[in-house]
């Protein structure tokens, strides 16, 4: 079974097993799920990564990216758009859309809907209405709040898989990273940054500049429930 867009990954994805593992099983019961967390969490990836995984049991799945998105009625264009479907003369876009969706075992994540959200809750109830199969899975900081919707909250990760991450990011700009007396203050580093993914591979990053333990230094000036920010560590980006 061929996907419709997922995007390649380009570095290894680390960790959320028991995620992985619910999710998949959820895909089955459920047919709206929405992966909430707080910015950085890791929504985004979990979900792709989920959908690579859904390809091994015949569905097909399909990212719509809404985070770029400004304008809430265009929502259902963006969609169509990543199906790759034009409208139809005289034909309701959503009805196309539907048509589509119909067609197949389909997987839509819609992926960052919090600028979106009540539009593109509106757009997933009118598409799991009209199609019969249709699984979809949301990535947003807050639940879609939809009839039906199962909501899967994400945390940051557990210590082994948080320093697994930051090693191995690291390991990828100096390659012999490691050593037993830097285990330690790495596991300082992922606890301090809650786990956060995002933040955890911002930090990684440093490797290039600034030793394990400046980063340790600069983590304990962060905030610890957001982890830090591009203003305390040089050469990082918003």
């Amino acid at each position: 079974m061929r996907s419709q867009n997922l995007p390649v990954e380009l570095n290894r994805f680390i960790g959320r097993e028991r995620d992985l593992a619910g999710l998949r099983r959820l895909v089955s019961e459920a047919r709206l799920i929405t992966v909430t967390g707080p910015g950085g969490i890791g929504k985004s990836r979990l979900a792709t990564r989920l959908l690579f995984q859904l390809l091994d049991d015949g569905i097909e799945g399909v990212v719509v990216q809404l985070a770029s998105s400004t304008d809430p009625a265009l929502v259902v264009h963006v969609v169509a758009s990543s199906l790759g479907i034009g409208g139809e003369p005289g034909q309701p876009i959503v009805e196309t859309l539907a048509a589509r969706l119909g067609q197949g075992r389909f997987v839509l994540l819609l992926d960052n809907c919090d600028r979106v959200s009540d539009d593109a809750a509106l757009l997933a109830q009118t598409l799991l209405e009209a199609c019969a199969d249709l699984r979809i899975l949301a990535t947003c900081r807050q639940p879609l709040d939809v009839p039906g919707e199962v909501v899967w909250q994400v945390e940051g990760l557990p210590d082994v898989q948080a320093v697994a991450l930051f090693m191995e990011r690291a390991r990828q700009i100096q390659h012999d990273f490691g050593g037993s007396q830097v285990i330690p203050v790495v596991v300082e580093i992922c606890r301090r940054l809650d786990g956060m993914p995002l933040a955890i591979e911002l930090a990684a990053a440093q490797i290039r500049v600034m030793r394990a333990s400046e980063i340790r230094a600069h983590s304990m000036t962060a905030s610890p429930r957001w982890g830090p920010s591009a203003e305390r560590i040089p050469g990082t980006r918003r």
